[in-house]
Formats: structure tokens, C-alpha cells, sequence
């Protein structure tokens, strides 16, 4: 009897060696967890946060061009430098297409701008696009305008112009085209890709 309430004693006396480090070892796992989901979420997080900004870039871009493509103008002449014009690449290349034409510009002033989008490469398979404005009345020997990053990690510039009857990955005419189609693809940063499309009708297009 007086050995049992000795262990009893001896028991209530607080916690082991043994039963502190199992009990520091189950709250180091814990922690840990804790601290790995933690840090998942802000990653996910960041890479939403990241994506949303991508695309809020590609949308505010398309609309831009949209809006410049809208107030397009006509040429005077089949060969004059304001022509609405649309290269596609070789078949080795990336997919970016080019784009150059006459516009009252984003800022509606009296002079026209000669506006051109093109893609420039920065990695495999991905470019930054660039924009360029001239005046429609500079000399043919200027050097042409410094550029202008637009958009980033840009997987694929696509544009499709409608002729009244079919759609052409290329424009070459001398007059404008109905509508234009625009396709950006961007890199969404986390092994994906973020497409955005639109189309935008000319008033002063081919009848």
C-alpha cells in the first residue's frame, strides 16, 4: 500500500523527459502544418493576385487597340504609307502578328498617327508587345520611332480581318477591312495561359 501511493506521488509530480520532448515534437508538426498551408495560400494567393493583373493589362491593351483600330483611316492612295496592313509570321515562327495603320489615336488630335504593334521576343515562346507612333506626314527617311512596351509574356498576337466574306489572316488591300479580329494570349505564370479576344467593326471599311 505505501508503495503504490509512493508512485502515485511520483506521477502527479508533472510530466517526464520523455513526455515533454514527445509533446515538443507533436507541436513542431503541428507548426509546421500550420506554417506549409499557410504558405500555400499566399502563393495561390500571389498567383491569382498576378494573373488578375495580367489580365487586366491584356483587356486594357485590346480595348486600346480596338479603339484605334475603330477610328482607322482610309488611305488616299492604294500605296500611300497609311495603308491598313496585317503581316502573319513564317510558319517557324511564334505566333505574332503585325499590325500598322492610320489612326485619329487615343488623344483625337487633328494630326493622324501612324500606329504599328508588333511582337518583340524575350524568352522562348514568349515576347512583349510593342507599339510605335509616327506622324502619317514625317519624311520617309526618319528613323522610326522608339517603341513602346504594351504587354508582356505574350504567348500568341493573332489578327483576322473580315472582308465582307471571309476572314483573312492577313490584310494587304488597299482599303479597309469590315472588322478586325483580336486574339492575345499571355503567360498566367503558373504553367498556364490566359486568352482574351475581341472584334471591332470599321465604319469606313469595305462595303
Amino acid at each position: 500500500m505505501p508503495t503504490s501511493t509512493a508512485r502515485i506521488r511520483r506521477g502527479s509530480s508533472g510530466f517526464t523527459l520523455l513526455e515533454s520532448l514527445v509533446a515538443l515534437a507533436i507541436a513542431a508538426l503541428v507548426l509546421t502544418s500550420l506554417y506549409g498551408a499557410v504558405t500555400r495560400v499566399a502563393s495561390v494567393r500571389r498567383r491569382t493576385a498576378e494573373t488578375a493583373k495580367r489580365v487586366t493589362a491584356t483587356r486594357t491593351l485590346l480595348l486600346d487597340i480596338a479603339r484605334e483600330v475603330e477610328a482607322a483611316l482610309a488611305p488616299d492612295a492604294p500605296a500611300a504609307p497609311e495603308r491598313f496592313v496585317v503581316t502573319t509570321p513564317d510558319d517557324a515562327a511564334p505566333p505574332w502578328s503585325a499590325l500598322r495603320f492610320a489612326t485619329r489615336g487615343r488623344s483625337d488630335a487633328d494630326t493622324p498617327d501612324l500606329v504599328s504593334y508588333h511582337v518583340e521576343p524575350r524568352a522562348p515562346g514568349r515576347g512583349v508587345i510593342v507599339r510605335r507612333v509616327g506622324s502619317r506626314f514625317a519624311p520617309a527617311d526618319r528613323p522610326e520611332p522608339r517603341g513602346i512596351e504594351a504587354l508582356g509574356d505574350v504567348v500568341r498576337f493573332g489578327i483576322r480581318c473580315f472582308d465582307g466574306a471571309t476572314w483573312r489572316s492577313s490584310w494587304t488591300a488597299p482599303e479597309l477591312p469590315r472588322a478586325v479580329e483580336l486574339d492575345v494570349v499571355v503567360d498566367d505564370g503558373a504553367g498556364g495561359t490566359e486568352e482574351l479576344r475581341t472584334a471591332v467593326t470599321l465604319p469606313l471599311g469595305t462595303s
